[in-house]
């Protein structure tokens, strides 16, 4: 079985990726927007061209207000869906060593936005089904593909089609990674605010840093009044942190920044947060400034499990709990706002959480204020997720294990949903970055991992 699937793919490995180039050409970024199309006519145009390749290989499609398409492998209702998604983040040209929504084949790899994330992954699914079609294995059960079209603003598009439809009882999604990620930890978005005062003379006029709330700032900037140059080089002596760099602008209005590490807010340990650095200097300059002394005692510079925020938590199944504060801005009015990404696992509460974190926050004296979104865990010991690792490691010869990750993926919000692939362990692929890729012969490798997990949980025994 094995070899007739792999000669399949095999045998269709240019018409594939044609097919994936058709599907990269659309530059579909997902825009709100009123009408028929509610997020854009390129989005639009790639679901009407998935599904047209659904009917081309046979199989029954449906548009649901293109918010999602769906594609069925036979008849009946499916006890198996597989939850992909056809728009992309914003691709500027800049970083790109090719055309973003041209798909250019190089050293063995398929290069342009949505190669990995996630119309690549999703083609291979359909490519799967197909060859069982073709092929005429016997199948037992019928197997769904629901394409979405707005997983990356938020997947306003599930809440739309399970408005219409329900999920099959057994779902995955090829947008996370390999062997099977069945925990995904909650979040605690968290903003702080004061008002620093401004009438006073020395003082920190303004302070910028972190544009989004999932990424650790790799630079924050303060403009500083009053002081003298010995004062900041003195404060700068004492907060001497291993991967940070300081630049100071000397002049009535010194600016000083600071250099660190971006990472993603679920991992902030693989970066070295500027803000936080820059914060710790500030803390020791004199001045009436007392809420930045205040997020630097609760963020104080490498600390990422939320110790000093009083939130810290971990348990064996799904991790330690990591915080790290991302954005800063300090206006000239004196307006002060920062915020905290913060992933927790799945033993603690939204509410618990929540509570904790405010009673710290405010005895600082800042306003503090969360929102919240429970963990996401499926039990590794069910039939469906064994099925999938073994799978895996039959297709791989790779030890099969579930994952614990502290970012969300599109089967976050489901009750029954785990991330299958399509990323191998240990290998990168330049994900929401220029240059984003998917190695050709791993793209055929996830279409038959894909082919024998279909027929695993759905095949004729």
């Amino acid at each position: 079985m094995k070899e007739r699937i792999n000669e399949w793919l095999e045998q269709h490995r240019e018409e594939l990726l044609a097919d994936l180039a058709d599907l990269v050409a659309y530059e579909s970024v997902a825009v709100p927007t009123d009408g028929t199309y509610p997020y854009g006519q390129a989005v639009a145009a790639c679901l009407d061209a998935t599904l047209a390749l659904g009917e081309k290989f046979g199989m029954a499609t449906r548009n649901f207000g293109y918010q999602a398409g769906t594609v069925e492998l036979t008849d009946g209702e499916p006890t198996l869906g597989i939850l992909g998604h056809l728009d992309v983040v914003p691709a500027p040209a800049s970083g790109w060593t090719t055309p973003p929504f041209t798909l250019d084949i190089r050293d063995g790899r398929a290069y342009g936005r949505g190669a990995i994330d996630d119309k690549g992954p999703t083609l291979a699914v359909l490519y799967a089904m197909r060859a069982i079609k073709e092929l005429g294995l016997p199948m037992a059960h019928n197997v769904r593909l629901i394409v979405g079209c707005c997983e990356e603003i938020g997947g306003a598009d599930m809440v739309y089609y399970q408005q219409q439809q329900a999920f099959p009882p057994m779902l995955f999604t090829p947008d996370g990674n390999f062997p099977v990620i069945n925990i995904e930890k909650g979040r605690l978005p968290s903003a702080f605010s004061a008002t620093v005062p401004t009438d006073t003379l020395p003082r920190v006029k303004r302070l910028d840093a972190g544009s989004v709330i999932n990424a650790v700032p790799a630079e924050a900037t303060a403009v500083l009044c009053g002081y003298t140059a010995d004062e900041v080089e003195s404060a700068l002596a004492a907060c001497a942190f291993d991967g940070v760099r300081y630049e100071l602008t000397d002049g009535e209005e010194a600016v000083l920044t600071a250099y660190g590490a971006a990472a993603h807010g679920s991992t902030p340990d693989k970066g070295c947060n500027a803000l936080t650095a820059l914060l710790a200097v500030v803390s020791r300059l004199r001045g009436a400034h007392e809420p930045l002394r205040a997020l630097s005692r609760l963020f104080p510079h490498g600390d990422t499990a939320g110790v000093a925020a009083g939130i810290a938590c971990a348990d064996t199944i799904s991790g330690a709990l990591t915080a790290s504060l991302d954005t800063c801005h300090l206006a000239e009015s004196g307006e002060l706002i920062a915020e905290m990404d913060c992933r927790f696992p799945v033993s603690e509460t939204v509410e618990g959480l929540a509570a904790a974190l405010r009673c710290q926050v405010e005895a600082e004296g800042l306003d503090c204020r969360s929102d919240g979104v429970p963990p996401h865990y499926v039990d590794s010991n069910g039939a469906f997720v064994q099925t999938l690792l073994r799978v895996y490691e039959e297709q791989t010869g790779q030890k099969g294990e579930c994952l614990a990750i502290g970012g969300g993926t599109y089967v976050h919000d489901t009750e029954n949903g785990v991330a299958f692939g399509p990323e191998f362990p240990d290998e990168e692929y330049n994900m929401h970055a220029p240059d984003e890729f998917i190695p050709i012969d791993a793209l055929l490798r996830c279409a038959a991992i894909y082919a024998h997990a279909i027929l695993a949980l759905c095949g004729e025994e």
